[in-house]
């Protein structure tokens, strides 16, 4: 099963597969959002998460009724989002930031700046640091010093390969979805 969000009509859909083989199943979760991109699953599962942005905003979607409720507002243009515990972490593409924002309180706090038109965005598999590629090929790393810390932010950047070909995935790929 996988959550998607179509840019074009503002929707997030629901996509059943059986055994990867009958991927016909879709259900329209939410409408009327103004240019979603990026979506994270809460850990739960009853929630998404989801980068809105023309809308300059972090909508929080109820997957089981489809209503929507703005979480923070102040984007310049939210590109990728991903989920741990209580917190989200979003690319704002337009500014060249990232922003913590509080999945209890939707308060936020930019804890990277100075970037180079930051997309895809991803944790590491201890949860230590996030990876975020670049419009340029750049892969940077923000490393938190402590689990709960989101406040100190060390950015460094790494040119590789490895960069150039995330930096193509995320420019070309146009659907954006959480498995769950």
């Amino acid at each position: 099963t996988a959550f998607v969000t179509c840019y074009d009509d503002g929707t997030v859909l629901h996509l059943t597969c059986i055994w990867d083989t009958n991927c016909g199943v879709v259900d329209i979760i939410a409408t009327g959002l103004d240019g979603p991109m990026g979506i994270a699953l809460s850990a739960d599962g009853l929630s998404a998460f989801v980068a809105d942005a023309d809308a300059g905003r972090v909508v929080q979607v109820n997957l089981s009724t489809g209503v929507t409720s703005t979480l923070a507002n102040g984007f310049s243009y939210p590109f990728g989002i991903i989920v741990r515990n209580n917190s989200a972490f979003v690319t704002d593409t337009d500014a060249g930031r990232v922003v913590h924002v509080s999945l209890t309180t939707g308060a936020n706090a930019t804890i990277a700046s100075g970037l180079s038109y930051p997309q895809g965005i991803a944790f590491s598999a201890d949860g230590m640091s996030i990876f975020v590629v670049e419009n340029t090929g750049s892969v940077v790393q923000i490393t938190r010093a402590a689990a709960a810390d989101i406040s100190i932010a060390i950015t460094i950047h790494v040119a590789t390969t490895f960069a150039a070909l995330m930096n193509y995935w995320s420019s070309n790929w146009h659907s954006n979805y959480a498995r769950s």
